[in-house]
């Protein structure tokens, strides 16, 4: 993939894969790749994530700065800075 987020397929040229789900990119290289070839299969894989440094401030167990993959939501960035301390958990 290219600084712009594009793959180039063989016989199909350039593709724009950047913000698409991996779902979505094998459907379409499926697609380009039987308009080139017969009774082709392909499968697309993701063969590096990309990681964002966040930083996880306020009443949490251990604030600071995380490198988390650019795939996590942010219960997986308080999971990293361990969670709420106990008193600020609700219930008993």
């Amino acid at each position: 993939m290219d600084r712009e987020g594009r793959i180039t397929l063989p016989e199909a040229g350039p593709l724009l894969v950047s913000g698409r789900s991996l779902g979505d990119v094998q459907r379409t290289v499926q697609q380009l790749m039987r308009t080139q070839y017969r009774d082709v299969s392909a499968d697309v894989s993701l063969s590096r994530l990309r990681t964002v440094r966040i930083y996880v401030v306020g009443d949490v167990a251990e604030p600071g700065a995380y490198d988390i993959s650019s795939l996590s939501t942010p219960l997986n960035a308080l999971f990293a800075a361990g969670g709420l301390p106990r008193a600020a958990r609700c219930g008993p």
